[in-house]
């Protein structure tokens, strides 16, 4: 078999990069290793929660690949890849030649060392879901580890169904990439209010009475699964390096999302992965455009309180920070230079997005000297 522009990957940015080549009229494959049509991944913790079969959280039916003209190939495991042949050989010992390759190989789950632990689950699969769901319904208590935004959307999904669970993190306060400090401890206060237990900093030797007999979840981050890549000799660090092309080191084969580094960056984050997919798939099919860094903003909503972060919540040297909290509320905002660099609220998150234009605007924020200055210049 042969295709014009073969796509590793059926996550969002697979998904992206095999609807944006097609609009160029060539042929487009997109094989993924799973036996299910491309879905969301961030909507897994639904299916802790409910069960549902799989067709609830589907990008789109299959008619919808039939129209634009897109081939699904499912479980397909690429073993290997000949780029000087332009050739992948998959694990079942088929074949596929390609004119452009794109790969959105995505990411593996870190899954660290826990003492207690009779065995520790990841949630980056459909499948996953189910298994955690079911063994959380044997055990009727659960221990997440990791307190960014899926170690929470995972706890909170398992307290629906009625399983006792507790989080710990390594950081001083959940949500440590999204959150400054006093935002982290906020949140805690507010999630522990409703029944989800934090250990922050806690070294798990001292918790062996809450992960003993509990489904274990890690979600303690990721890595690049750039074995593919570098079994080929495409340029690799932590993620595969690509250019604003999203082009590798090798002429026809492109990256992008959660495997690609661009920049020295890998955001992990959905909106990215799907930009990426975009300007990947776009380059592949012979249209030329640069990718365009997306400002990260992700949004969570744990236990019925909204988290949105804007940008970096780092606060570097010369940089203010300033705060508003109040009525289950909090807001923060990082200025550097007299530009607003990093925000975040915590239940009340309308202002975020009027926020973020400032952001993007590079507005000049020199007179600032409250958050509430800060709000005025968008109310």
């Amino acid at each position: 078999m042969h295709t014009d522009i073969l796509i590793i990957g059926a996550g969002p940015a697979g998904f992206n990069a095999a609807k944006a080549a097609s609009t160029s009229g060539k042929k487009t494959v997109l094989a993924g290793s799973e036996p299910w049509l491309p879905y969301w991944r961030p909507r897994l913790p639904e299916i802790i929660r409910s069960g549902a079969p799989v067709g609830g959280i589907l990008m789109q039916q299959a008619g919808w690949y039939h129209t634009a003209g897109i081939e699904v190939m499912t479980r397909k495991t690429a073993a290997r890849i000949d780029t000087t042949g332009k050739t992948v050989f998959w694990n079942d010992g088929t074949t596929t030649g390609y004119d452009s390759l794109i790969l959105a190989c995505g990411a593996a789950s870190n899954i660290p060392k826990f003492p207690y632990a009779e065995q520790i689950h990841v949630l980056r699969t459909y499948e996953d879901a189910l298994s955690i769901r079911d063994d959380c319904a044997r055990t009727g208590r659960a221990f997440v580890i990791g307190g960014g935004v899926l170690g929470l959307e995972t706890a909170f999904a398992i307290a629906e169904t009625g399983c006792k669970v507790n989080v710990s993190d390594i950081s001083e306060y959940p949500l440590p990439r999204q959150l400054d400090k006093e935002g982290g401890l906020f949140l805690q206060k507010l999630l522990e209010q409703k029944g989800i237990r934090i250990f922050c900093a806690v070294p798990p030797e001292k918790l062996k009475d809450d992960i003993e007999g509990a489904c274990v979840i890690a979600a303690a981050g990721v890595h690049a699964s750039t074995a593919l890549a570098a079994g080929c000799g495409i340029k690799t660090n932590r993620g595969i390096i690509v250019d604003s092309h999203m082009k590798t080191s090798e002429d026809t084969v492109y990256a992008c999302g959660d495997v690609a580094e661009f920049s020295g960056i890998m955001p992990g984050l959905l909106t990215i992965a799907a930009e990426q997919g975009k300007t990947a798939g776009m380059n592949a099919s012979g249209t030329a455009i640069e990718y365009t860094p997306v400002l990260p903003s992700p949004s969570i909503k744990v236990a019925g309180v909204s988290v949105l972060s804007l940008g970096s919540m780092a606060v570097p040297s010369g940089a203010k920070m300033y705060r508003q909290s109040g009525d289950g509320n909090y807001a923060a905002g990082v200025i550097l230079d007299g530009k607003l660099t990093g925000a975040s609220f915590i239940g009340d998150i309308s202002a975020g997005m009027k926020i973020r234009h400032l952001m993007e605007n590079r507005t000049d924020m020199s007179a600032v000297a409250s958050f509430a200055d800060i709000l005025a210049m968008v109310s």
